[in-house]
Order: C-alpha cells, then sequence, then structure tokens
C-alpha cells in the first residue's frame, strides 16, 4: 500500500481481509491527520479514494464527498453529512447519479482507526483511535496499524 505522503491526498488500498479483497480510501485531509474508510460510496458503490476532501471553515471534522453522487461522509466517524452540490455538467452528473441509486436513504461507512510510527526507535506520528496519523520525520521503515475489530466479516 502507498500512505498518502502530504495533506490533500488520498490513496487506494486493497487489502486482504480473512479470504476476501477489500476496497479501502486512505486519507490524509491535514498534515496531522490520516483516515481510513470503505472503499465505496454507500448509497453508490463509487470508488470514495477518487473523492474530493472537504475541510469545513467551522472547525468541524474533515469530510470526504463521492465524485459521482456527491454524497459527503465525516471522515472520523463514516457518517453521513448530506450531499454536495455541483454546478453545471458535474452536478448534472450527481443528481443522476442520486436518482439512479436504489434507495435514496443515507447510510454510514465505516471508518477504521489508523495510527503511522517510524520503526527503530523513531517517534510516533500520530495518536491511536482518534484517526491521527502522517509519515513523521526520520528515516526509520514507516509502520502503519489499523485497528479492523470492529469489521463485521472479520475471519
Amino acid at each position: 500500500v502507498t500512505f498518502p505522503e502530504k495533506a490533500g491526498d488520498i490513496r487506494a488500498w486493497e487489502l486482504n481481509i480473512g479470504s476476501t479483497a477489500r476496497k479501502f480510501a486512505c486519507v490524509r485531509p491535514r498534515a496531522s491527520e490520516v483516515f481510513l474508510v470503505d472503499g465505496t460510496c454507500s448509497r453508490c458503490a463509487f470508488d470514495l479514494w477518487r473523492g474530493e476532501i472537504i475541510l469545513p471553515s467551522d472547525g468541524s471534522p474533515a469530510r470526504l464527498s463521492c465524485p459521482v453522487c456527491g454524497q459527503v461522509y465525516e471522515l472520523s466517524s463514516g457518517e453521513p453529512k448530506g450531499i454536495q452540490k455541483k454546478e453545471g455538467f458535474n452536478g448534472w452528473v450527481n443528481g443522476l447519479a442520486r436518482s439512479a441509486t436504489l434507495s435514496e436513504r443515507e447510510r454510514p461507512i465505516a471508518s477504521y482507526p489508523i495510527r503511522a510510527r517510524r520503526d527503530a526507535g523513531e517517534q510516533a506520528a500520530g495518536g491511536g483511535s482518534s484517526g491521527s496519523g502522517g509519515s513523521g520525520g526520520g528515516s526509520g521503515k514507516l509502520i502503519v496499524e489499523v485497528d479492523f475489530s470492529g469489521m463485521k466479516d472479520v475471519e
């Protein structure tokens, strides 16, 4: 997997969990935060790793929007937070995708706590369950720890 190196980066991760491969979006909205969320939108099933990071000006948690239907998710909890409105052709595509889904109901996506640290005594790059982490300084190997204990289909 490739770790998001700078603020604003999103990476797709495909991990073998048990007997199945699952897609995730690893999102770094700010230099001091890294989140791992389900890789597909719960509304239209498109790739969230192709989405757009939203940093609310009111200081609320960072969000990720689906590039197709515009569904917005809070990164720290996976909770749906409305629809990102777009203008022009992109707005037309978003509206079409929203109307083509089987359900109008907003559903949360899973968000998994992530922590990154440097190996060989390097200083920790971020803290546990809050979802923060980072690539940190130093030259040690980067170790990424993800808590999948809440995943429903872990064997």
